[in-house]
C-alpha cells in the first residue's frame, strides 16, 4: 500500500508543514496503514480561486 500525502503551500512557510508531518506522525501513519507516507511538497506559481473569480500568478 502506498500512502501519499500532497501538500500545497499557499501562504504559510514550508516549516509549518514539515512540523505537522513530523517523524512521529509518519510513524503513526506507517503503523496504521502498514506503509510509510510519501510526502510531496508542491509550490504552485498559479492559484485559481473559482469563488472569487480570480487567478493569481507569482
Amino acid at each position: 500500500m502506498i500512502v501519499a500525502i500532497v501538500s500545497f503551500k499557499l501562504t504559510q512557510p514550508r516549516t509549518l508543514e514539515e512540523q505537522f508531518y513530523s517523524p512521529e506522525w509518519q510513524n503513526f501513519v506507517a503503523g496504521k496503514y502498514g506503509a510509510p507516507p510519501e510526502i510531496l511538497y508542491v509550490d504552485s506559481p498559479v492559484m485559481v480561486d473559482n469563488i472569487a473569480g480570480a487567478i493569481t500568478v507569482d
